[in-house]
């Protein structure tokens, strides 16, 4: 019937986002109540986010909680909001207690779930810590990574010097701005700059033996090896999430953009760059 037709192309140009949070104690925040309180409303300033996103439809956002306080009663986000649909888990014991970074089997449970309930289906995934805030612009162009992995700048809250961004040509990146360099760093982004293909994933997972410093990058070198595109986004110099960090103790500086380059990690350094 021309209703059902209408149904199928409408579900054709929903775009599918899926999102995995890690969730874990913090024990150098004092008091001790400041985690849970913090939790809840990094938690709940997401949700809002993703919900005032997605209002108008076009987007669909499966957020998947790997959580490591999941006695801990946190806000009810069920039947809130009608394209944003949430699934808290357990988070799973860890694989490796002398691992240098958290989070992995976290992140590695949220891509098993996704993977099981949504491949094949075009999502793209994206990987929004709870030590970060968010644009409501920004589940949108994540959403956008259903082919090419996407990247974009994120601005860090507690540190003058602003942030991380993709320095490219037309959205062909060439360098980085970053205090955080490295030869081994190609990409040299916060987890919170990028969103990739789900199905991209099926063969790329997080590990443990990764280099501390090297979790993104290794991730998205993996990504790009599966025949995936990895691109900046062309359509502004936006910082779509800021890096919080929860241990510290002012916020030194808050930027919306960088439309101004400084390539401390560049593959090749080239004229008429942009970032963001």
């Amino acid at each position: 019937t021309r209703q059902q037709q209408q149904q199928q192309q409408q579900q054709q140009q929903q775009q599918l986002l899926v999102v995995i949070t890690p969730t874990y104690t913090r024990q150098k925040l004092n008091p001790k109540s400041a985690t849970r309180v913090f939790r809840k409303y990094t938690l709940s300033q997401m949700f809002i986010s993703m919900c005032y996103a997605t209002t108008g439809g076009g987007t669909d956002v499966w957020w998947y909680l790997i959580d490591e306080n999941i006695s801990d009663p946190i806000p009810s986000f069920a039947d809130k909001c009608a394209h944003v649909h949430v699934t808290r888990l357990p988070a799973p014991p860890p694989s490796n207690t002398t691992s240098k970074h958290r989070g992995v089997d976290h992140r590695n449970t949220g891509l098993e779930h996704a993977l099981r309930d949504h491949k094949g289906k075009n999502a793209a995934v994206y990987f929004a810590d709870d030590d970060n805030l968010y644009a409501p612009t920004l589940w949108a162009t994540a959403a956008g990574a259903s082919h090419d992995a996407l990247l974009w700048p994120v601005g860090w809250m507690e540190d003058k010097d602003g942030g991380d961004a993709p320095v490219h040509t037309n959205g062909e990146i060439h360098g980085f701005q970053t205090k955080f360099c490295g030869k081994r760093r190609k990409f040299a982004i916060d987890m919170a700059g990028f969103a990739v293909p789900l199905d991209a994933t099926a063969n790329v997972k997080f590990q443990h033996e990764w280099d501390k410093g090297l979790l993104e990058t290794s991730f998205l070198e993996g990504i790009e090896l599966q025949g995936v595109r990895v691109r900046a986004v062309t359509t502004s110099h936006d910082v779509l999430a800021w890096h919080v960090n929860w241990k510290t103790d002012d916020v030194k500086n808050f930027v919306m953009n960088m439309p101004s380059p400084r390539i401390n990690c560049a593959w090749a350094k080239k004229k008429n760059a942009s970032v963001g």
